[in-house]
């Protein structure tokens, strides 16, 4: 089973992947923030990404990142890949016009170096609503909002990083009324997700994505996915019920029109009430118009994982 599992994970990767980048230019503009303090010491001056990216492992909860090659050593993390790896059997076809328009709006954004924001509202955002077409799901932006401080990992070394993404996607309450009435009835304070800001408290919440213009550092990105399903994870863990873990949930780097898809899940450790949550991959990256509508069909599969396993498993998890 595992070889069946390791050939279309194998295929996949093979029909997606390009060469791999990693900038080493820093997004302007991008504000920093300070990790959660342990200790009295002063603020260090902002470190490198790569030391931010080794120093998360030490931290609580440890955050690992393993390469696409690696046994991730769960078998829930196995199923998704392999549940991404499948074509759908529904016949899901994004719409000629719409994939006319994100590829024109990503050349635009890539041959007049457009910013950050230009790509996010121009190429990320309408592919992902054209990927979750007529599901009961949305894309929210949270550029602005924040990782709960009880959430966010802890360790001594000051270092200054970004802990959030760009957009996130979203269970609307108007069509997933039932389950939030029944969960509010468990958590009236409605905490359904690792965010400070009281608003997308109130939500539950699934795969991020954390984009960046061409220029953009690719291991800043990881360390603010990292970061922010991290949190996620060590909510979905302190609301749990007995040793359920979490479900795993995808993330997403966009730099220009190169895409990364990562599987963030959680794993016990022994002795420990405490988790330690790995981030798995990458698993592919796309740029043209052939690679913009294969990318909108593995988005799709995103979003019906999203929204047809992750959320049950998750409810399940915090309420059984």
């Amino acid at each position: 089973m595992y070889s069946m599992e390791k050939d279309a994970i194998k295929r996949w990767i093979e029909d997606v992947a390009t060469d791999n980048v990693a900038s080493q230019h820093t997004s302007a503009g991008h504000t920093t923030y300070c990790a959660h303090e342990t200790s009295g010491r002063p603020r260090q001056r902002p470190s490198s990404p790569n030391r931010i990216k080794s120093n998360l492992a030490l931290g609580t909860p440890k955050i690992k990142y393993l390469h696409e090659s690696a046994d991730p050593g769960s078998n829930s993390a196995r199923q998704l890949l392999a549940f991404l790896s499948v074509d759908n059997n529904d016949g899901w076809e994004p719409e000629t016009q719409e994939i006319d328009n994100i590829s024109v709006a990503s050349c635009k954004c890539a041959t007049q170096l457009r910013s950050e924001g230009s790509w996010v509202i121009g190429v990320v955002r309408p592919l992902l609503q054209c990927a979750i077409g007529t599901l009961p799901l949305e894309c929210w932006s949270v550029q602005t909002e924040s990782v709960d401080s009880k959430y966010q990992p802890r360790y001594t070394v000051h270092d200054a990083y970004s802990r959030k993404v760009d957009l996130v996607i979203g269970f609307p309450t108007d069509q997933w009324s039932t389950e939030y009435e029944r969960m509010t009835s468990r958590y009236p304070d409605r905490c359904f997700s690792h965010i400070a800001h009281p608003r997308t408290r109130a939500r539950f919440l699934g795969s991020s994505f954390e984009v960046k213009a061409s220029d953009g550092n690719l291991i800043e990105a990881q360390v603010q996915l990292g970061v922010w399903m991290a949190g996620l994870m060590t909510w979905a863990w302190d609301h749990g019920c007995g040793d359920a873990l979490p479900p795993p949930a995808v993330g997403c780097i966009s730099i220009g029109e190169h895409w990364e898809f990562y599987i963030i899940y959680s794993v016990k450790i022994a002795g420990s009430d405490r988790l330690e949550v790995h981030i798995w991959g990458p698993f592919g990256r796309a740029g043209s118009h052939k690679a913009t509508t294969k990318l909108a069909k593995q988005l799709q599969r995103v979003m019906e994982y999203t929204r047809s396993q992750y959320l049950p498993q998750l409810l399940r998890a915090i309420s059984s």
